[in-house]
């Protein structure tokens, strides 16, 4: 049995989608008990009403703030899961900065409380605090949380040095309905494989998509290219680079995806030797041309 959460689930579509591509691969729905938690209730009330039309008996989703009022406790602490995936608001400014400043009853910012402007790295570490040691977490966010400083480099830092974070995936531009903005994926992985180990894996998927009037959309081969290149994790020039936790840190734990991933195609380089044959040979040519020339010339009484 498995338990996959969502903190801000909307209406839903994570959820489902996860439970239909363990269908797709052969597992059992049955086993895997789906939890989230939305704060808008209109999106609450279509989230519980999508679970019972698939039939998702396994389902419990609940009304509510996530950062005020977590609905999902065992003894009074947050319940932790195998599977935890969110895309939240990006950049939040209200997230309840000065509730959390003296302390948080749950304890989940462990790693220091981010910046008041942005709730990015809140959601994040909420999230974290919702997964059990050893469960995986994937997270669609703004950019700004690979690269920002401050309080937010300095628990992007502890995230590191946890060796927690296990691959980013730069997403294109213009995905998703309220911003153009491109995104990024960030996994994270509390039992990474031995070969994975003090490695994070940088992919560049920025320009694998299909491309709208209003909107772009992923593909399912863009999809499956990300997938496959995330279960090999080895370094492919100009698309992915596997970069050990030293050079992250000579990067000062900057996660930039340009930073490790060069997209630059390669200048042709020019044969210098056969230019310069090829200029003689058109030289020679052209004199003869000119003789040829001044031979008619001559013919019609010009000197």
């Amino acid at each position: 049995l498995e338990s996959i959460y969502d903190p801000c689930c909307g209406s839903g579509g994570m959820l489902i989608q996860a439970s239909k591509y363990l269908v797709q691969h052969g597992g059992n729905p049955v086993k895997l008990f789906m939890f989230g938690q939305e704060k808008n209730r209109n999106t609450f009330v279509i989230a519980r009403m999508s679970m019972f039309l698939h039939g998702y008996d396994n389902a419990h989703i609940e009304h509510g703030d996530t950062f005020i009022n977590p609905k999902f406790l065992d003894n009074g602490k947050l319940k932790r899961h195998d599977i935890v995936l969110a895309n939240p608001p990006w950049n939040q400014n209200n997230w309840h900065y000065d509730k959390w400043k003296d302390g948080d009853p749950y304890n989940r910012f462990v790693f220091g409380l981010p910046s008041k402007k942005s709730g990015d790295w809140a959601w994040l570490q909420l999230m974290y605090a919702s997964l059990k040691p050893c469960g995986r977490m994937g997270i669609v966010m703004d950019n700004g949380v690979l690269f920002r400083g401050a309080s937010e480099g300095k628990i992007r830092k502890k995230f590191l040095e946890k060796d927690l974070i296990e691959a980013v995936i730069g997403l294109p531009s213009n995905l998703f309905y309220n911003t153009g903005s491109p995104g990024c994926l960030v996994l994270f992985n509390g039992n990474k494989p031995k070969k994975r180990k003090n490695k994070v894996l940088f992919i560049d998927a920025s320009k694998d998509y299909l491309e709208g009037k209003k909107q772009n959309q992923l593909r399912q081969k863009d999809i499956e290219k990300t997938a496959k290149t995330f279960g090999k994790f080895e370094t492919v020039e100009r698309y992915c680079t596997v970069a050990g936790l030293d050079e992250i840190e000579e990067n000062d734990y900057n996660l930039n995806i340009s930073r490790y991933v060069d997209t630059t195609e390669p200048e042709e380089i020019v044969d210098i030797v056969g230019v310069l044959s090829n200029l003689d040979l058109l030289e020679t040519e052209r004199k003869e041309i000119q003789k040829d020339i001044n031979k008619f010339l001559r013919k019609l009484g010009y000197k």
